[in-house]
């Protein structure tokens, strides 16, 4: 299993500047590669594992949002883990200003899915 080192920001292009703070790896075990989506929700990130190398979603939202959610959300991903059409989920975050949830990739997002 690699453990990813305690790295600074992320380099990812075309990232909303008020998440260009985040750091580029969580939990020391998911380094952040691209953005999947965005939306008023947060930004979906694609991230990998150190210990597999799999690539997995983090979803992001920032903790000074009107109504941060993903806490919530991951409890409820839990409950209905094993259930056909949710994804696992590995990871809940967070630090001060950010909460994510790492979850298995399903495979499109819903933007590219309504194109």
């Amino acid at each position: 299993m690699t453990i990813y080192p305690v790295a600074t920001t992320l380099n990812i292009p075309d990232i909303p500047p008020e998440y260009a703070a985040l750091p580029a790896i969580i939990g020391r075990r998911y380094r952040f590669q691209s953005i999947i989506g965005k939306g008023s929700f947060g930004v979906v990130f694609a991230v990998e594992s150190g210990e597999s190398r799999k690539l997995y979603a983090a979803k992001v939202e920032l903790k000074s949002a009107r109504s941060p959610k993903l806490e919530q959300e991951y409890a409820r991903f839990r409950m209905m883990q094993g259930n056909e059409g949710f994804p696992e989920v590995r990871y809940f975050w967070s630090n001060k200003d950010y909460n994510a949830v790492v979850m298995e990739l399903l495979g499109d997002s819903l933007d590219v899915l309504h194109r």
